[in-house]
Order: C-alpha cells, then sequence, then structure tokens
C-alpha cells in the first residue's frame, strides 16, 4: 500500500470535526445531477466522475470502509492508494466557487463541504496535489502566498499624493492578491478614500501578513492561527473600529474564518470596499465630474455572492456601477448566486492550469454575449487572470495571446477615473 493510502488508524477519525449537519447532507444527495449543469468544471470537461456527487460517493464509501456493518464486524478497510488518488483529484479538480450549492435540489451546502473534506484529508496526513502546498510554505517565509519581500508590498501601488494615518478608525487591509498581483485595484480603493475625504490607516508592508484563505481553501489550516492572532494584534493597535476590505477571499476569511479561530468576536466590524464607495455616493460625500460613454456589465465573484458568510453586496455594487456618468450597465445570463466562477481559485491555476483558462474564456463569451465593451470585476484572482492573464505555465503564454474583443478593468480602478 502507498504511504498516502489511508490505514485502518487514520480511518478511525475521518468523521472527527465533520458536523452533524454536513454529515446529513453527505447523506442527502439524491444524485439527480443538477449540479452539473452549473458547475465550471464540467462546463469544460464533462467529465461526471470528478462532479459533486461523484466526490460525495467516493467519500461515503470511505466512511462505509471505517464504520459500516463489515467495519463492525471485522474492522475498518484500509482506503487503496488508487481510489485515495481518485478522490484527492476530484476533490482539487474543483475551483470551490460553490456554484453547486444555491441550485442543489436538496440544499447541501457544498463550497462548505468541500472545504471541510480537504481540511479533513489534510489532517490525515494527504498532501494536496501539485504546487498547492507551496502556499503555506510561501507564506511561513515570506508572510504571503507569492513568495516576494514583505517591504516591498507598498512600493508596487503606493501613489505619492495618498497619506496614510498613523491610526485611524477607519483601517483598510488589501491582501497578498492585490498588492502583488492586482496593484491598480488599491490605488482605486484609495483614490475613492481620499476623494470621500475620508482617513485612514493601514499596517506598515511588515505587519501584515497573508489573510490565510489560500492555506484553508485548500486544507492548509495549521498556520491559520498564527496569521489570525498576527493581524487582529496589529490591527488593534492601529485604533482601527472599521476594517475596510477589497478581496473578495480575504473578506471571506476575516468574516467566516477569523473569528473561529480567535475564538469570538471580532474586535472590529469588517465592510467590503464597494459597500463603502456606495455609501459615500449615497450620502452625498463622493461625487464624479466626469463621464464616459461604455457599457458595461458585471462579474459577481464567487466568495461575494455565494461566500460562507458573504454580505450582501450583489445589489450595492450594481446600484454603485449605475451611478457612474454614461455608464450604460447590462447584466449577463449568470450573476449574482448563479455567477459563472472565472476558473481562478480554489488552487486550481497550481493545479490544473488549463481548465483556469478554458472556463475563463467562458466567462468573457457571457459577457459578450450581454453586450457589454468592458468587464468589471471587483476580485484580484479574477484581474490576475483577465487583465494580467496570468495562468500557470505552459499555459500562461496561450492564454496572454488569446483575443477577447472586450476590455477588463476593477470597478474602483474604472471608477475612479471619473473622479
Amino acid at each position: 500500500m502507498g504511504k498516502e493510502a489511508l490505514e485502518k488508524e487514520k480511518l478511525k477519525h475521518l468523521l472527527d470535526n465533520i458536523s452533524k449537519e454536513q454529515l446529513i447532507e453527505l447523506e442527502a444527495c439524491v444524485t439527480c445531477s443538477e449540479c452539473l449543469n452549473w458547475c465550471p468544471i464540467q462546463d469544460v470537461t464533462k467529465d461526471p466522475s470528478i462532479s459533486t456527487p461523484s466526490k460525495i460517493k467516493m467519500f461515503k464509501k470511505f466512511v462505509d470502509n471505517a464504520y459500516g456493518l463489515r467495519a463492525k464486524i471485522f474492522g475498518p478497510k484500509p482506503i487503496d492508494e488508487e481510489s485515495l488518488a481518485k478522490f484527492i483529484d476530484a476533490l482539487y479538480t474543483c475551483t470551490g466557487c460553490g456554484g453547486c450549492g444555491p441550485v442543489c435540489e436538496v440544499g447541501i451546502h457544498t463550497q462548505r463541504l468541500w472545504w471541510t473534506l480537504r481540511r479533513k484529508m489534510v489532517d490525515l496526513g494527504v498532501t494536496p496535489p501539485g504546487g498547492i502546498p507551496n502556499l503555506v510554505k510561501f507564506v511561513k517565509e515570506t508572510r504571503n502566498i507569492y513568495n516576494q519581500p514583505q517591504e516591498e508590498r507598498f512600493r508596487i501601488w503606493l501613489p505619492e499624493d495618498i497619506k496614510i494615518a498613523e491610526k485611524a478608525e477607519v483601517g483598510y487591509f488589501e491582501g497578498c492578491g492585490l498588492s502583488y498581483n492586482a496593484a491598480p485595484m488599491v490605488e482605486g480603493a484609495l483614490r475613492i478614500f481620499k476623494a470621500s475625504g475620508t482617513e485612514f490607516t493601514m499596517l506598515d508592508p511588515e505587519e501584515e501578513w497573508c489573510c490565510g484563505f489560500p492555506p484553508a481553501v485548500t486544507g492548509q489550516w495549521e498556520i491559520l492561527q498564527e496569521l489570525v492572532d498576527h493581524n487582529i494584534e496589529k490591527i488593534e493597535e492601529r485604533g482601527i473600529s472599521k476594517l475596510i476590505v477589497s478581496c473578495p477571499c480575504c473578506l471571506q476569511q476575516l468574516r467566516a474564518v477569523w473569528p473561529k479561530v480567535y475564538g469570538g468576536k471580532l474586535p472590529f466590524k469588517v465592510e467590503h470596499v464597494i459597500q463603502f464607495a456606495w455609501e459615500k455616493v449615497d450620502n452625498g460625500e463622493l461625487e464624479f465630474s466626469k463621464s464616459i460613454d461604455d457599457v458595461v456589465t458585471f462579474h459577481d465573484p464567487c466568495q461575494l455572492s455565494r461566500g460562507l458568510k458573504g454580505p450582501a453586496v450583489i445589489e450595492t455594487v450594481r446600484k454603485f456601477i449605475k451611478s457612474l456618468p454614461g455608464v450604460e450597465f447590462v447584466e449577463m445570463e449568470r450573476h449574482g448566486e448563479t455567477t459563472r466562477c472565472c476558473g481562478a481559485g480554489g488552487g486550481i491555476r497550481l493545479y490544473k492550469p488549463e481548465l483556469a483558462m478554458e472556463m475563463g474564456k467562458l466567462l468573457i463569451q457571457d459577457a459578450k454575449n450581454a453586450g457589454a465593451k468592458t468587464l468589471l470585476m471587483c476580485c484580484p484572482a479574477c484581474y490576475a487572470v483577465y487583465v494580467h492573464r496570468r495562468i500557470a505555465p505552459p499555459y500562461g503564454e496561450e492564454w496572454k495571446k488569446y483575443e477577447a474583443g472586450i476590455r477588463f478593468n476593477d470597478v474602483l480602478q474604472y471608477a475612479m477615473k471619473l473622479l
């Protein structure tokens, strides 16, 4: 038996920390396969063997091996290496977008389930596939998933005319993805702060560590306590009572995971930057003096529209976009809770970048079908895929050459040009 097969002793812990609700969900799947019609992976692979029902079926077989009638009589049956490899491949050939959840006929919260099962496998000693383990390695070494020097974080994007207060009630948490992979998004947010007359503070470059989302979504939780404790301590030292976050994944992590790791309610409120921007427009503190003739659509990021505890910003972002002078807003067929994943999340770009590229093409076609000239977004992973065209080699070069026939931009970067 291979070294990553699950032995009898490990099987005794197969259901540890899996909630009663999730155990019910595992039994609830009726294999109706409605989820296959909404899965971005299925859109490009047409492979039901790695679908939601198949993953659930495989894990239930593991449970039967550990706790079923045969196991009660003869003891747990080890899981062979081939079966485990198939399950791990299916579990990680997934963006974690949760698109299968809202359409589930029996209400399975699939996004949360995949997080739990990935964590369970890692806890049992199974190594995630591809380059995914490097996420934790890099965070341990450089405190960000891109393995870049912390001291250079601000140098990438901080404009000279933007002033950051030493302490303030409003704080801004930009996240690794924006700093190193989507720097113009940060400038857009800070220009909104300045234009609305908002005093704000930020952690120093060396003080802000990864929020922990990439390790968490890939099941690698061992580093989370250190990251959460450090970041909360530094945020409190700045006197922050409201923390503004741009990255949907960071927001997901702060709202849904940090309180669990911290052990209670956070000592500050967390708000998405689009909510903040719309509040300023709505109360007259932020006005646009320029106009643009453009037809735009908006891609709802998965973690804002279907996150574990995501804020209700689906309508808010549309109100903000429609407030931009001269802009005509058109809606893609799939939006809000049924938004199509762009293919950037869940570690898929590290594991199977070719699938990320093909999923990216489908979203572009959706935007063009809606009649949009510009596709707006507010997620650094989406931004990196569409604006910078960053997908792992050898597919990265092919993706950069792909003719999209449409423009891409971050919502606030787009809006700041109209100030």
